[in-house]
């Protein structure tokens, strides 16, 4: 018999671990899915989206949070804009695309080189 990888919310012990995530890079396309898979999962009682794109943070948040009322959960996930106060238990970090890829000194732009050189 296969066993079961996703539990059901009835499986979930009273004091989920991680109680709190951070998602760092939470304004992308990765680190917004995410946290709307970890919020509709219920598998944690808080999630800290961070991100430098803070007005991108709080249009996913308020989408997230309209998503969760959507689906009916009674109890949903506390969603966060910013680091928040005290430590959290699981960091993920989904950052990584344009902003840390940028160079800090702008270089000139490739050459073509002739074609059989």
């Amino acid at each position: 018999m296969a066993e079961t990888l996703t539990p059901n919310a009835s499986q979930l012990p009273e004091t989920p671990w991680p109680a709190s995530v951070a998602v760092i890079g939470a304004a992308g396309l990765i680190g917004s899915g995410v946290v709307a898979n970890l919020a509709l999962s219920r598998l944690c009682r808080e999630i800290r989206m961070i991100d430098v794109r803070q007005n991108l943070v709080e249009a996913h948040r308020i989408d997230i949070a309209e998503s969760q009322a959507m689906a009916g959960l009674s109890n949903p996930t506390a969603l966060l804009s910013g680091p928040g106060e005290g430590p959290v238990d699981l960091v993920i970090v989904g950052a990584g695309g344009k902003t840390l890829l940028r160079p800090a000194v702008p270089r000139p732009p490739f050459r073509r080189l002739p074609r059989g050189a």
